[in-house]
C-alpha cells in the first residue's frame, strides 16, 4: 500500500472495487488505513465514486476515515 492504490469490499457486496486513498495522512507512519489493513478489519471512510457507463462505482477516490462506531471489533 505504499502508493494508495488498493481494492476496496463495500459493506454486503462480494465485488472488489479500485480505489486510490488520496486522504494527506496515509504518508503517515501508523496511519489508519495501514492499521485497518495489518489487522485486517473494516475501515468505513469517505470516497467520491467515478461512475462507469452504467452507473457503477468504477474507481473510489477516500479522502478521509470515518468514526469508527462502538462496538466494532
Amino acid at each position: 500500500m505504499e502508493t494508495g492504490n488498493c481494492k476496496v469490499t463495500l459493506e454486503g457486496d462480494a465485488a472488489r472495487i479500485p480505489a486510490v486513498v488520496i486522504d494527506p495522512v496515509f504518508n503517515r507512519p501508523n496511519n489508519p488505513y495501514a492499521e485497518a489493513m495489518a489487522a485486517a478489519y473494516p475501515l468505513r471512510f469517505l470516497a467520491k465514486a467515478d461512475l462507469d457507463a452504467q452507473g457503477n462505482p468504477a474507481t473510489l477516490y477516500i479522502s478521509d476515515t470515518a468514526e469508527r462506531e462502538s462496538g466494532w471489533v
